[in-house]
């Protein structure tokens, strides 16, 4: 049986149950997270780490936050929510090509 860590969990319960804001369960929410997780930690543990930093900062916003961070303005600003956390993600694949495309 599926059990999803406390990271997806917490996550999928903040963006899917109480903000509503995607159009998933959270059952399959909580899969397609802990999915992503493995896949990028199966390239590297700090692939992975980052983009779980990413899933924490998201499962602790406000719903308005959470809104924000899904939609962000067309023009990129300094103030998104967990734009440190996506920075780093960001970092992490342009210094490992393989953390860049892990489906490869």
């Amino acid at each position: 049986m599926f059990e999803p860590g406390p990271t997806c969990t917490a996550f999928c319960a903040n963006v899917v149950g109480v903000c509503e804001a995607i159009d998933f369960t959270e059952a399959s929410c909580r899969q397609g997270c802990e999915g992503d997780l493995a896949e990028e930690r199966a390239v590297s543990e700090a692939c992975g780490d980052a983009v779980e930093a990413v899933f924490v900062c998201a499962a602790e916003l406000d719903c308005d936050d959470v809104d924000a961070w899904l939609n962000p303005p067309a023009e990129p600003t300094d103030d998104r929510p967990c734009d440190a956390e996506i920075d780093a993600v960001d970092a992490e694949r342009a210094a490992d090509a393989a953390c860049a495309n892990p489906s490869n």
